[in-house]
């Protein structure tokens, strides 16, 4: 369930990241500054294209790779739910039990730090 949830934020956010490319900006700006002709918003957009440009590359190359490394990452699993093989002991360790070893728990908070001190 988690893992389904990760990737489809990955692809929402690569989706906003394609939607905000800067190179749509010559069609799109026209038309926002046109259905917003005579409002606040309007004049602002008309003032600040460049900052908008900007803010576009932000997002866009944010969108991506925030994205990409959603949809490439495996989600932190949870010690109660470790099951895995081990080579020194020959198999299954766990055999899908709910109690984890301190190997196990030592493994998994290891996972952890690196995923919290990455983002």
């Amino acid at each position: 369930m988690i893992h389904s949830i990760q990737r489809l934020r990955g692809y929402i956010s690569m989706t906003v990241g394609f939607v905000a490319c800067p190179c749509h900006l010559p069609v799109t700006l026209p038309i926002f500054m046109t259905l917003t002709a005579g409002t606040t918003i309007g004049v602002w957009l008309s003032a600040n294209t460049t900052l908008i440009y900007i803010v576009s590359t932000a997002i866009f190359i944010g969108g991506l790779g925030l994205g990409l490394f959603w949809l490439q990452h495996d989600t932190v699993t949870p010690a109660s739910d470790a099951t895995h093989t081990r080579s020194d002991t020959g198999g299954a360790h766990h055999n899908n039990s709910k109690e984890t070893c301190e190997a196990c728990q030592s493994y998994n908070e290891k996972r952890l730090y690196k995923f919290i001190n990455k983002s």
